[in-house]
This record gives structure tokens, C-alpha cells and sequence, in this order.
């Protein structure tokens, strides 16, 4: 029991690495937008002997096809750090890559960490990642955005059944729902102007109403 004991204390106390996207900007990117995210970067350092790092953060981005953005993030850990001790960053960092084409984009983030000490150049072999998803549109400023003071929806915060206002006149093609990181929760085809969201977990969300001329966007709470 004693040897399991030891061998599940030292698998623990490996590096471990925790990695999220915060947020992102603009929230409603168009064709030719560069996109600047913010993000939370931790890491645990726990046994060993020293040296113990954070360091500073290099990121670079780049495209994959015309619909995937990447960023590949190096955390370079030069610095002395004690035993035990752990590091959280919040960095932001802007792409050099621009928004090729409208449609769904999936933004891919990696981290890895990068040991300089003593002018050695060893990765971590763990990698993280986080994952978003954001629909770009067209740069050209379509109808609905025109009007989008004229829309509302209700009520908000909403329980059960959301309601559209403004849109009677309008073609609609899709209705989507999306969490604040920009992934799909829920997509209706048809296109009432009562929505049934019951089903959806407490939280923010984002309406999105795509349709010919353009599209509209507009925060909801759920109870």
C-alpha cells in the first residue's frame, strides 16, 4: 500500500498546466478582422529540486484552409521559482492572421512550456488546449444591422419560452443559440418568434438570427 501510495504522489505532482480562453474581441468579428483573445494560464509546480519557472508568454498564430484559426502559445519558464509554488497569468494576445472568409470559425489555442534554463531548450511533453467557435460575417453593413435598434427580445432574463420582436417583415434562414465562447448550443430551423429554451442550462448566451439580408445578435440570461 505504501509503494501505490508513493507512486500516485508522484504522478500528482507532475507539472500540470491549466489553459483557458477568457474571452475574446471583437465579439461580432467580420470578414478582415484581427481577433484579440484574453486568456487565464496556470501552472503547479510541486516537487523536485529547483529551479521552479514562470516566465514570459510568445504566442504566434496562423491559418488552416480559409475557416480554422490557430494559435500556437510558448510559455518561455526562465524565472526562479520556489518549491510548491505555482504561477497564473492573464495574457492577451492578438492575431497576425485576419479572418479570411465568413461562415463558422474554429479558433484552436495550444500552450506547451518552454525550459531556457541554462541556455537548455526542453518542452513539456504535456500540451493543453481550448477550443472556440465564432461566426464571421460579411464586412458589408446588411439590413438588419441598419435596424438592429428596432429588435428586442423578452422576456430577459427568460425561463422557459423567449420571444423575438422586430422581425415580421424579415426573411429568416436559421436561428442559433451559442454560449459566450461562441459554441452551438442549440440551432432552430424554423423560424418562430417564440423560442422554447427551457432546456438550456443557467447562463448567458448569445442569439444569433441569420437571414438573407444579414444577420442580428443580441444576449440573453436564462433563468
Amino acid at each position: 500500500m505504501r509503494y501505490r501510495l508513493f507512486f500516485l504522489f508522484i504522478i500528482l505532482s507532475l507539472v500540470s498546466m491549466a489553459q483557458h480562453i477568457q474571452t475574446f474581441s471583437p465579439s461580432n468579428p467580420k470578414q478582415g478582422d484581427e481577433l484579440t483573445l484574453y486568456l487565464s494560464t496556470s501552472f503547479l509546480f510541486s516537487v523536485g529540486n529547483p529551479p521552479f519557472f514562470c516566465g514570459s508568454f510568445v504566442s504566434s498564430s496562423d491559418t488552416i484552409g480559409q475557416q480554422e484559426l490557430i494559435y500556437d502559445i510558448t510559455i518561455d519558464i526562465s524565472g526562479i521559482r520556489s518549491p510548491g509554488s505555482a504561477c497564473t497569468r492573464f495574457d492577451t494576445i492578438i492575431s497576425t492572421n485576419k479572418f479570411q472568409s465568413t461562415g463558422v470559425h474554429e479558433v484552436i489555442v495550444f500552450w506547451s512550456a518552454l525550459d531556457t534554463t541554462g541556455g537548455s531548450n526542453n518542452f513539456y511533453s504535456r500540451y493543453d488546449s481550448d477550443t472556440l467557435q465564432l461566426l464571421v460575417q460579411s464586412g458589408v453593413t446588411s439590413i438588419l444591422e441598419n435596424f438592429k435598434s428596432n429588435f428586442s427580445l423578452y422576456p430577459n432574463p427568460v425561463g422557459d419560452k423567449l420571444n423575438i420582436d422586430g422581425f415580421m417583415s424579415l426573411a429568416i434562414e436559421r436561428i442559433e443559440v451559442r454560449d459566450v465562447k461562441g459554441r452551438l448550443v442549440k440551432a432552430y430551423t424554423e423560424t418562430n418568434r417564440q423560442l422554447n429554451v427551457e432546456s438550456l442550462s443557467s447562463g448567458i448566451y448569445l442569439l444569433n438570427i441569420i437571414g438573407k439580408d444579414g444577420s442580428w445578435r443580441q444576449k440573453f440570461v436564462k433563468q
